[in-house]
């Protein structure tokens, strides 16, 4: 009877939703082990020297306010243009790991030599602590789409969308860098309310 019980609730199981899984456990699997190849992005600085906003919401909270003398702030005018979402997860890697954010911002008008020396230039570890901080939204991004497409036309349609958004290179450069993308990848696909 043992034996019955558990052959029913195998059978009970379905066996897509297990491949849909192992699919997007190995597919993350590999965007991980290509996060520290991807060649750097300064706009990728940027949002680690942001990130020191969470360091100023746990010890100094004001200083995030608005102020109206404060046009000049490059911190103010990055908090006015750009989303919080991206800085807040890189901010919390950075300190689960310990690791100070970027004293300074990329400065484009500078070469690449004097940014790195001015601080600007992420170290390796803090990079790579900063990618997989946002790297999460990837298989979440995976199993969205694969919902998108089984609504739309069934499993194969699911499928197809999955494995195109995985092997897509323009999603395999950009969501693995330390921005937005990732975020707004996902974001997007919960608008149509699979997710």
């Amino acid at each position: 009877m043992a034996k019955l019980t558990v052959w029913l609730k195998l059978r009970s199981f379905p066996l897509n939703s297990f491949l849909v899984g192992i699919f997007i456990i190995l597919a993350f699997h590999l965007y991980l082990t290509g996060l520290a190849q991807v060649p750097f992005h300064p706009d990728e600085s940027t949002q680690i020297f942001m990130s020191a906003d969470v360091d100023y919401l746990i010890t100094n909270p004001s200083a995030l306010f608005w102020k109206p003398n404060a046009s000049n702030d490059i911190r103010q005018s990055y908090r006015e243009l750009d989303s919080p979402l991206t800085r807040y997860l890189i901010g919390i890697g950075r300190i689960i790991a310990g690791l100070p954010a970027t004293p300074q911002d990329w400065d484009w008008s500078k070469t690449w030599d004097e940014n790195a020396s001015s601080g600007a230039l992420p170290s390796d570890q803090l990079l790579l602590v900063s990618r997989l901080s946002v790297s999460f939204w990837f298989p979440l991004s995976l199993l969205c789409l694969y919902g998108i497409g089984k609504t739309v036309s069934g499993k194969t349609m699911g499928w197809s969308a999955m494995i195109v958004f995985a092997i897509n290179a323009l999603i395999l450069l950009h969501t693995r860098r330390a921005m937005a993308e990732s975020s707004l990848v996902f974001l997007s696909f919960c608008r149509f309310g699979v997710c």
